[in-house]
């Protein structure tokens, strides 16, 4: 069994102070064992089916939103960074306030030039390799201990979760600092799906169908319904590849800053593609 250790644990608070998190609740899936070998991360989150409140499961009812065909017409991200651009498409429907926050912001040029302030990385000791797990920017400061809202009254908004969307790679994620959102993103890498962790979604009863769908397509299953996921890149997720590969400070901070140099908020069409 690969043990995977943790690079990156740094973890912002909104008094611009750090500390350490892990990245699963050990507290609330505590009979699983095996979890020393399981990934950590600044990203808070928990490994629980229900630790939303959303209820069971209904699997005739999930619709993968993130793999289903683009349409004409639809308003898309095109987010231009120091190492190429990626285009994202937004689930509004899923969640209003996270894409509508984005969207504003995004035409206000509040993101242009906002740094990316953190980098999650994780290591199989075992084969020496590292998995890229996150990359953030979004935030109003250089540490992003802070972000805008500009919905709810200008106040953080509420978590948005869905069984429709899944931490899956090039997910578009908001952050959240315990229960309410803001400007802050995260754009999801891969973990292995490994061994243990297939037993983790076993023993938290992850549904058999969300079980292979992380299994045929990668991503972080441990942030599953811990994070409103209000977006998906649809191309050029090989440039947020890049940009979580880069060399980080022991913060998890690039060595050299990188950019998202602007965000535009465009029309899809197939023909253009």
């Amino acid at each position: 069994m690969p043990l995977l250790k943790i690079i990156f644990t740094i973890f912002p608070k909104g008094n611009g102070s750090l500390m350490k998190r892990h990245f699963f609740n050990l507290k609330r899936i505590a009979a699983m064992c095996f979890a020393p070998v399981l990934i950590c991360s600044t990203l808070s989150g928990c490994f629980s089916v229900d630790t939303a409140g959303l209820g069971e499961y209904n699997e005739d009812e999930v619709v993968f939103k993130q793999f289903e065909p683009m349409e004409d017409g639809e308003e898309i991200a095109v987010i231009k960074t120091d190492v190429g651009e990626f285009k994202i498409r937004f689930f509004e429907d899923e969640a209003p306030n996270a894409v509508q926050n984005f969207k504003t912001l995004a035409k206000e040029g509040f993101y242009d030039n906002k740094s990316v302030y953190n980098i999650q990385k994780a290591e199989d000791e075992s084969e020496g390799k590292v998995y890229n797990i996150a990359f953030m920017t979004g935030a109003s400061d250089e540490k992003g201990a802070e972000g805008k809202s500009v919905v709810n009254d200008g106040q953080p908004y509420p978590k948005e979760l869905s069984y429709n969307l899944y931490p899956f790679p090039g997910a578009i994620a908001a952050y959240s600092d315990d229960k309410t959102c803001d400007s802050r993103f995260f754009v999801v890498g891969e973990s292995p799906i490994s061994e243990s962790v297939i037993k983790g979604m076993e023993v938290a009863q992850f549904p058999e169908l969300i079980q292979n769908k992380f299994k045929e397509v990668g991503g972080v299953p441990s942030l599953t319904h811990s994070y409103t996921i209000f977006a998906q890149i649809f191309e050029g997720y090989d440039v947020a590849q890049q940009i979580m590969q880069v060399e980080t400070d022991d913060t998890g901070k690039p060595v050299n800053d990188i950019f998202i140099n602007s965000v535009t908020i465009e029309t899809y069409s197939e023909s253009q593609e």
